[in-house]
């Protein structure tokens, strides 16, 4: 006689599992309720882009569990700052999502985009394999807010293990088109001033300078980056009043006098401060703002000087371009916990991208 007890183990193993219930939180939490205040077009209004989402702990904790498992991102149109038409795509792009769980490391460049891995610390791993994608076309409703209805079911669960979500979408088709397709974003209303760059560096297309700005008494530094230099060499970093005159000389200055051709002076030399370039030629160098209310809205400029042979072996120097600073209206400490790192166009497989602080999109995260 068959026994019992092993009966019904059989029978049991035979029954289809119950669907596991999935969750889901929106971030920032406050625009579950409310449009955002602002609108991007990335990612989804490009045909080659880059943007990983950065998602800090202040907008998960307590809200998403630790070691869930994140089975989904969604996305909704902007409903206020964009005219009220239906917003649509012409194309249908090979999407990929990668997603990872992020702790900030001391001495990581913020700008480089996270590595292939499993995604458990610093990695990333795909979630949403690559796929045509069909959106859809989006209106705005008579009354509430839009939908979530821009979904990504992932592929593969990411285990959420506390602090930082890293989303990371990407997209590069034979032809980089570009869609008004605009999604909701959150912004941190906040002037924390801005960079331009201007005039040329040299060697051409090397030891190219940049910056992003910031606002006295933020905790986020103005921070000068430095691309392309010599390896393991000194940097300068020249901080100018003026990029008009340095004493009874009007700038910018041509250094071929020097015997560096091609090569300029673009800032006056008020402060000099020196760094070591990297491995890889980079260098970085971060200032930050006391909360001294004279240094609101100030503008001033900056460039760097390199130990650089490339352009003359007898004047082992090189210049950048300038950069103008003018740092923020706001004072005081601020902060999003969140932000965007993106490359656009022909340069979505570069390694690193640009920081845009202080957003998100806003975003629907589901679990299970």
């Amino acid at each position: 006689m068959r026994n019992p007890a092993c009966l019904a183990a059989v029978l049991l193993a035979a029954l289809p599992c119950a669907a596991q219930s999935t969750s889901s939180i929106v971030v920032p939490a406050a625009q579950a309720t409310a449009d955002g205040n602002n609108l991007d077009k990335r990612p989804f209004g490009y045909d080659r882009i880059r943007v990983t989402q950065y998602v800090g702990p202040s907008l998960l904790v307590n809200r998403l569990p630790l070691r869930k498992s994140v089975v989904s991102v969604a996305y909704r149109r902007d409903a206020k700052l964009f005219p009220v038409v239906t917003l649509s795509r012409s194309t249908t792009p090979i999407w990929t999502i990668r997603a990872g769980n992020y702790l900030p490391v001391v001495g990581r460049r913020p700008d480089l985009f996270l590595s292939p891995g499993d995604g458990s610390l610093n990695s990333l791993t795909t979630v949403f394999n690559a796929k045509q994608v069909v959106f859809p076309s989006l209106t705005v409703p008579t009354t509430g807010l839009p939908g979530f209805d821009i979904k990504f079911p992932f592929d593969a669960p990411l285990v959420y293990i506390g602090g930082w979500l890293a989303f990371d979408h990407y997209c590069y088709e034979s032809s980089g088109r570009e869609h008004d397709y605009y999604i909701d974003a959150e912004r941190l209303q906040i002037d924390s001033g801005d960079a331009q760059v201007f005039g040329d560096s040299c060697p051409k297309d090397a030891n190219r300078a940049y910056a992003m700005s910031s606002n006295p008494g933020s905790t986020v530094p103005i921070r000068f980056l430095l691309y392309d230099s010599i390896p393991s060499t000194t940097a300068i970093g020249i901080i100018g009043a003026s990029n008009k005159v340095f004493g009874p000389y009007s700038l910018p200055i041509d250094l071929k006098v020097l015997g560096l051709p091609g090569c300029w002076q673009h800032v006056s030399v008020d402060l000099l401060l020196p760094v070591a370039t990297k491995s890889t030629g980079a260098a970085q160098l971060d200032l930050l703002l006391p909360p001294d209310p004279g240094l609101v809205d100030v503008t001033f400029y900056f460039q760097w000087l390199s130990l650089d042979p490339r352009v003359s072996t007898k004047v082992p120097m090189s210049f950048s371009n300038g950069v103008q600073v003018r740092t923020g209206k706001s004072f005081a400490t601020y902060g999003l916990e969140a932000y965007l790192l993106y490359q656009l166009s022909n340069l979505a497989n570069s390694s690193s991208g640009f920081i845009d602080p202080d957003t998100t999109f806003v975003t629907e995260i589901g679990y299970q």
